[in-house]
């Protein structure tokens, strides 16, 4: 006897989105979901798709925040990945000032500079 057909329910279409936003993987969701991943895949890709880009956006939102409130770490990580940002090559002569708290400070005073432009420029940003 042959299976009946999946049909997917927008009650099982919120919990994959749910699912995928929370970062949990496809074989996992398909799982829960009682079907194959294949299966998944076909009748849940929107949900799949957009869930993991809203989970992106909501984390980079969190991260853009923790940056522009001082968050240094979160600062480095920002310019490193998305402005693809790095620290000047260093000579010998220079690793050897690197390792001094004056060389930590000039460069988060950078930093800080830099988020203060960004501030300002989303203060007269009329779309944020």
């Amino acid at each position: 006897m042959a299976r009946a057909p999946f049909k997917p329910t927008s009650e099982l279409r919120a919990k994959v989105r749910q699912l995928a936003i929370v970062g949990l993987p496809q074989d996992d969701i398909a799982k829960l979901a009682r079907c194959s991943p294949k299966t998944l895949r076909k009748h849940f890709r929107r949900e799949l798709d957009e869930g993991g880009a809203e989970a992106n956006a909501l984390v980079a939102g969190f991260l853009f925040q923790a940056a522009k409130a001082g968050n240094v770490a979160a600062q480095i990580f920002w310019l490193k990945t998305r402005s693809r940002w790095q620290p000047p090559a260093e000579t010998s002569a220079d690793t050897a000032k690197a390792d001094t708290p004056e060389s930590d400070d000039k460069i988060i005073e950078n930093m800080k500079a830099r988020m203060r432009l960004i501030e300002k420029d989303d203060d007269n940003d009329p779309i944020a």
